[in-house]
């Protein structure tokens, strides 16, 4: 479809392991895997975004092949390299270093980190952001680091060797690891399988393929095959067995509201006659027209050289269209706002492409926090009694276990955690508030600021005033109440957001703001605060709750409006649409 310059849109995600860009990593990570294998490192030299001399390539290739030399050792001994007439031996230096880097590494950090680190510091991303399918090769990716996330957490040792052999199982075994589908098109033909097609309907619809064994007569799938003639042909079961197929072949049927074409080969490429389906011959001939079409040698020319010809570029239009596709039910976070404002390419990759990224140990260190937090204060609610610090800790202990870290990494983070629980559970042991609600979600809420949909998610809620605690437990609505925000880290960091412009400050805000517009939220919010979890550097806890006025909320609307207004007209998307900070790991690239 492509090559005739048919928009087409596939109603199926593409197979990670069929994409040249993707292949070549895997084999970097396979070669890292074994080290000895000569013949990968040969191919891996010839990788266009090592940005190697090709020629430069071949002399140290055909250098070492000759000599009955090691590549690898080749490729890091500068005098050799400039024996054979590289022009720049730096630069097979520079890998042989970083293969050695990184083989290293791959002992040493999680998987995750391993992944992102080849990613970036191969140049493989940096490569693949300046081609023309780089959103292909990007879903891709994504697609691949989503999977080592999955079998990374739940093996949190999973080492480089034991990835490439699930995923050599996988491709060995023709199990897909499929993409989701992102051609966008609506004008387009749309390529889809019988059992896409249910529920929708079409002006035209053309069904291809209609031979036998491909339409019914389909062999049972699974089951051990009896030897020939053991048993009779039962032709009542044979007609069970096509009752399914028979079924599908009328839902395809029905999905046509115009015309409808099935189509067939009389043989195959090799000249054998085939067979028609049998679902043809049950159709009622007073609604067939047939009609057979025979190429000549012109027809046959064409269809050839139409095959072999390249594949056009993916339009700016088609990236476009699927860039509005992803963000046709996105829904605005304050994550997703300070993103954006931060950087915008920060938000196209971090909140469009959804790129997996990797949690540091800070951010895993906060994560089990916030859980031991939680768990805590629902004891406390469920036991009307102040838990001990054991139930802070154990609680923490077994959050952190779920993060994805390195055995040295864990402990350390074991360590730290339990003493800054231990200090704030000292410290507020005696005004902790019991009348709370926590990982307060607004996702169903359905809330819309001036028609753009918002959510949030608050770590607790505090009651203000016990009074408003009703005999029955349940808290009076309308009932006053303060927000409360969790931060791990040095407080001098985190003061410094919380002013007028800073991301506290405007989460502080944005959760006023969804407790003042949800039609489901049954309290008044009064005050929200940030409380930081760790000691500041001279030892003391800070908490720091504001007051905000309509006026700041006001400001914060019109601020929702202009980054909502860039993002559907895909500002991020244009040339140059990033912050420009030279230390941006976003516009790096």
């Amino acid at each position: 479809m492509q090559r005739l310059g048919v928009p087409a849109r596939l109603e199926a995600g593409e197979n990670v392991f069929d994409t040249i860009c993707i292949q070549q990593m895997l084999l970097l990570l396979a070669y890292l895997a074994d080290m000895k294998r000569e013949d990968m490192l040969a191919e891996i030299l010839q990788f266009d975004w090592l940005a190697i001399p090709a020629l430069d390539v071949l002399k140290v290739i055909t250098h070492a092949g000759t000599h009955h030399e090691k590549l690898l050792n080749m490729i890091g001994d500068e005098v050799a390299l400039t024996e054979v007439g590289v022009s720049n031996p730096l630069l097979f230096i520079s890998l042989k270093e970083n293969l050695a880097r990184w083989k290293h590494d791959a002992a040493n950090v999680t998987l995750q980190d391993f992944l992102h680190q080849i990613f970036s510091e191969s140049g493989w991303l940096e490569y693949i952001l300046k081609q023309g399918d780089k959103l292909s090769c990007l879903q891709k990716m994504t697609r691949l680091l989503q999977e080592a996330k999955q079998l990374n957490e739940s093996k949190h040792t999973l080492t480089i060797t034991e990835f490439m052999h699930r995923l050599q199982l996988l491709a060995e075994h023709d199990v897909p690891l499929e993409t989701q589908a992102w051609q966008t098109a609506q004008n387009a033909v749309h390529l889809m399988t019988a059992h896409k097609a249910k529920g929708l309907e079409f002006e035209h619809v053309v069904m291809t393929r209609l031979n036998n064994k491909h339409w019914g007569n389909n062999p049972e799938v699974g089951k051990l095959p009896l030897p020939h003639g053991f048993i009779r042909h039962d032709y009542i079961v044979a007609g069970e067995n096509n009752e399914d197929e028979r079924r599908l072949f009328y839902v395809a049927l029905t999905r046509a509201k115009q015309t409808l074409w099935l189509t067939r080969a009389t043989h195959t490429a090799t000249g054998r006659p085939t067979v028609p389906s049998l679902f043809m011959a049950e159709l009622p001939s007073s609604c067939v027209s047939v009609h057979e079409h025979i190429e000549d040698e012109a027809h046959i020319v064409e269809r050839t050289v139409t095959g072999l010809g390249p594949l056009p570029a993916v339009h700016q239009d088609d990236i476009r269209g699927w860039l509005k596709f992803l963000l046709k039910d996105h829904v605005l976070s304050v994550t997703h706002i300070n993103n954006y404002l931060e950087c915008p390419r920060k938000f196209y990759i971090r909140n469009v492409l959804r790129v997996p990224t990797v949690r540091t140990p800070h951010q895993a260190l906060g994560s089990a926090v916030h859980g031991a937090l939680e768990s805590f204060f629902v004891e406390y609610e469920r036991s009307n009694a102040v838990p001990s610090v054991d139930v802070l800790t154990v609680a923490f202990d077994r959050f952190l276990q779920r993060e994805v870290l390195t055995p040295e990494q864990s402990q350390h983070a074991l360590d730290v955690g339990r003493g800054i629980l231990e200090e704030y559970y000292a410290q507020y042991r005696n005004s902790f508030a019991r009348d709370t609600k926590r990982e307060y979600n607004f996702s169903s809420h359905g809330i819309t600021v001036d028609g753009i949909p918002i959510t949030g998610l608050i770590d607790k809620i505090e009651l203000l005033d016990a009074s408003d605690k009703q005999k029955n437990g349940l808290w009076r609505e309308g009932a006053a109440v303060n927000i409360v925000d969790y931060k791990t880290g040095r407080p001098e960091n985190g003061l410094k957001k919380i002013s007028k412009g800073g991301d506290y400050y405007r989460q502080l805000v944005f959760y006023k703001l969804l407790c003042d517009t949800s039609p489901r939220f049954p309290f008044t919010f009064a005050t929200a605060e940030i409380d930081f979890v760790q000691k500041n550097d001279k030892g003391v806890f800070i908490k720091k709750q504001l007051t905000i006025s309509d006026e700041e909320v006001a400001v914060l609307r019109q601020e929702i409006k202009d980054v909502w207004s860039n993002i559907q007209n895909l500002a991020f998307f244009e040339d140059g649409a990033g912050c420009g900070k030279s230390d941006c790991e976003y516009c790096a690239h």
